[in-house]
């Protein structure tokens, strides 16, 4: 246990705020010390096994069989073009290439005696398997090439898990507002089993609350400890795809029970070149987004992105007061570097860093760490460093060290009677500093097993702080109504391993475990320990080229945030020392899928999930019949539902999406801070019937997109029914420029 910290808070909160960066943050030995040696081990191991990038890649896997005969042919050469990945099938016709980037392939086939045959338009998904089967037919010649042309297979029966892939492309289509261009929440909300908060503008899937979904970029997670909720500006600068898990997700991912979104970035070999897009519109909004990448001789393959924009909030009157002005301002910059070091090594470098401000023009007071009033400020930085190297085709070792800071400071003012002569003023800081560790293995061991596991560590330093003041007739505070400050360390270790078992050409089994463990490392309280393991299943059957039946089923857990576990009051006898026993979910997922044409998907998923030991708040009387607060593992939940997803690929004119969910969501209570009242009653965030549509028509030089959303209405606990519906139509029109227009300066 770490020395107490709350005796040295001074009342000011910007004291509050600055205290012990230098002696806390920066001189927690054990912890720092057990980070450094972990660096260390994977540098010198780096040097000596020339270790592999981490958890950012897919693999691609058949079976080359005579197109006559249908034998199963060894010793056929497969080669992913525009990459130096190749192998060859073993005794059975089998091959695997892993450790291959996201990205679109074509993947060619030859053997002495046959023509060569490729398969064009291949979908690398990370952390997913494509299989590719390729026939050859015997040629009198050996310079016969034939490119395969049979039907494309948009089913995937190797994948469990109820998985939406959502593209660049698709984010362009389904423009909505502008201020939240390039956001998560724009993204994720046009896919089944997702529902945005209107005020938080946070995403909630399946009924799940929104501090309860995992967030990554590229496999890293960017959760907050201080409060389990996102440590970015959730900006999709340069995304290339995101991966949206709604249930079953696999051992590799855990902290997390309502949902994973991974964002992959984009590669220099997608973008090659450069562009600048600039963005203009109503309440002085004005963006800009530049972009650049390429692959150089060397085979250096980079990408630079960096996106800038502003807006004025709307003002609305509150009691007859308007309410000042508020700007926001946001940034967001992104760097991705993948250097090749001969046929089977390759140094990766991830950067990524941002922030954003929204200040109120004319604030009815000061209220620190808010010097302009109301505001909200963020800042965050990713650093990510890897090596990679394929021990042979179908096996590959990943380790990676990654950085992740960020800070977030918050006021808020509110007028109590609307005169002025009372104000209540609230404001919270958070800064976190994580150090993470990353090792996995995969590996292809036959056609019938795909082996992973993998290890993660993650320490944290995080400090967390809010305060309540009065203000009368605008003077200084006259009562600091109530300082918290909480100051804790953690130190989590993450263990998994998952086999994906090919038990016949239509049958697949996943088996996963995982196991879980989180030190916390308090400064007034006891260190705490929690431990939680979660099994994984999940099963597919390929009822035919175009059927694909799945079942994934598993329990999931997630680790208390810091911010509650070692709450301290300054100034006060109380402690509110929150309990540190996980979050824990089960769900089960029975998915339909169905290629209803050449290009058009259909996809069915009936799902259940239960919430349990849920952190809820709870009060005791003391002596004087003054309530005293503090969490407990109490809640409960329980969300049932249907996804429906229709997808239309590209064509020469046209392509879309649709998505259905039908959902409810009910809960003890709506959120942490909410006392549990025993009888279960609707969230905030159920919603019975969710839609969203996006359609991009091609017609001539002029491509048009249209958008729908629909709401049936989300449910209001405190007045004990629905709000009215909501619909958005968003219509985008593009013009494509003819070939040879130059832009010239003058």
């Amino acid at each position: 246990m770490r020395r107490p910290i709350y005796a040295a808070v001074d009342r000011r909160v910007p004291d509050a705020l600055t205290f012990g960066r230098e002696q806390d943050l920066l001189n927690c030995g054990t912890i720092r010390k057990l980070v450094i040696i972990g660096l260390m081990v994977a540098m010198v191991m780096c040097v000596v096994a020339e270790l592999a990038m981490a958890g950012t890649t897919g693999i691609i896997s058949g079976v080359v069989t005579d197109a006559a005969k249908g034998t199963k042919l060894a010793g056929a050469n497969i080669v992913v073009k525009g990459t130096n990945l190749t192998t060859v099938t073993d005794a059975n016709g089998f091959y695997a290439i892993t450790n291959i980037p996201p990205g679109t392939y074509e993947v060619t086939a030859s053997l002495v005696g046959y023509g060569d045959a490729a398969r064009t338009d291949v979908q690398v998904v990370m952390d997913a398997t494509t299989a590719i089967n390729l026939a050859l037919e015997e040629a009198v010649t050996q310079e016969k090439e034939a490119v395969v042309t049979a039907e494309k297979s948009l089913v995937r029966p190797d994948v469990a898990p109820t998985l939406y892939l959502v593209t660049n492309k698709q984010e362009q289509i389904s423009r909505g507002d502008a201020a939240n261009l390039r956001s998560v929440p724009n993204l994720v909300s046009t896919q089944p089993g997702v529902v945005i908060d209107p005020v938080a503008n946070v995403p909630h899937i399946r009924g799940g609350r929104e501090q309860q979904v995992g967030y990554m970029i590229e496999g890293i997670s960017v959760v907050d400890p201080n409060t389990n909720g996102f440590a970015t500006g959730l900006m999709t600068v340069g995304l290339s795809k995101m991966q949206v898990y709604t249930g079953g997700y696999r051992a590799e991912y855990g902290n997390a029970i309502g949902g994973v979104l991974n964002e992959i970035k984009k590669s220099g070999r997608e973008i090659q070149g450069g562009s600048l897009e600039t963005i203009g519109g109503g309440q002085s909004f004005m963006g800009a987004l530049a972009e650049y990448g390429d692959v150089s001789p060397g085979g250096l393959d980079y990408y630079l992105g960096t996106y800038l924009w502003s807006t004025d909030y709307e003002r609305w009157p509150t009691d007859g007061v308007n309410l000042p002005l508020v700007r926001g301002k946001m940034a967001d910059h992104v760097g991705k570097f993948v250097y090749p070091m001969g046929q089977k090594d390759k140094l990766s470098l991830l950067l990524a860093q941002g922030g954003g401000r929204a200040d109120m023009s004319d604030p009815l007071v000061p209220l620190a760490p808010a010097e302009d009033g109301n505001l909200l400020h963020q800042d965050y930085k990713i650093y990510s460093l890897a090596w990679s190297h394929n021990f042979n085709p179908s096996s590959f070792l990943t380790v990676r060290p990654y950085l992740l800071n960020n800070t977030a400071e918050q006021g808020v003012i509110m007028d109590v009677f609307g005169d002025g002569s009372m104000l209540v003023g609230f404001s919270t800081a958070s800064r976190t500093e994580q150090r993470g560790l990353q090792v996995e293995y995969t590996n292809q061991m036959s056609e019938k097993h795909l082996v992973k596991a993998g290890v993660n560590l993650t320490a944290s330093q995080s400090y967390y702080t809010d305060n309540y003041v009065l203000y009368f007739d605008g003077a200084e505070p006259a009562i600091p109504y109530r300082q918290r400050v909480s100051d804790v360390d953690t130190l989590q270790l993450g263990a998994f391993i998952q086999d994906q078992i090919k038990m016949s050409d239509k049958w697949q089994l996943e088996l996963g475990a995982r196991q879980d463990s989180m030190k916390y490392d308090k400064t007034v309280f006891p260190d705490t320990r929690a431990s939680v393991f979660s099994p994984r299943f999940g099963l597919t059957f390929r009822q035919s080229q175009r059927n694909v039946w799945r079942l994934s089923t598993g329990r999931f857990a997630m680790f208390s945030p810091t911010s509650i576990t070692g709450m301290v009051y300054v100034d006060a006898s109380e402690t509110m020392n929150g309990a540190d026993k996980p979050e824990r979910s089960s769900s089960i997922d029975l998915g339909f899928e169905r290629q209803l044409s050449d290009n058009l998907l259909m996809r069915i998923t009936p799902f259940n999930i239960t919430y349990q030991d849920m952190l809820q708040k709870t009060s005791v009387l003391d002596e004087f019949d003054i309530p005293q607060y503090s969490y407990v593992n109490v809640g409960k939940g329980k969300t049932s539902g249907c996804e429906v997803y229709f997808q239309k690929k590209l064509s020469d004119s046209w392509e879309g999406w649709l998505s259905y969910t039908w959902m409810r969501a009910r809960a003890e209570a709506n959120m942490k801070q909410d006392e549990p009242g025993g009888a279960m009653d609707y969230v905030n965030w159920d919603q019975r019937h969710t839609i969203a549509a996006a359609v991009s028509f091609a017609d001539g030089s002029l491509q048009h997109n249209v958008g729908v959303r629909f709401g049936s209405g989300l449910y209001n606990r405190a007045m004990g029914r629905r709000l009215g519906s909501n619909t958005v139509v968003n219509y985008g029109l593009v013009r494509k420029l003819p070939k040879g227009v130059k832009f010239v300066d003058s």
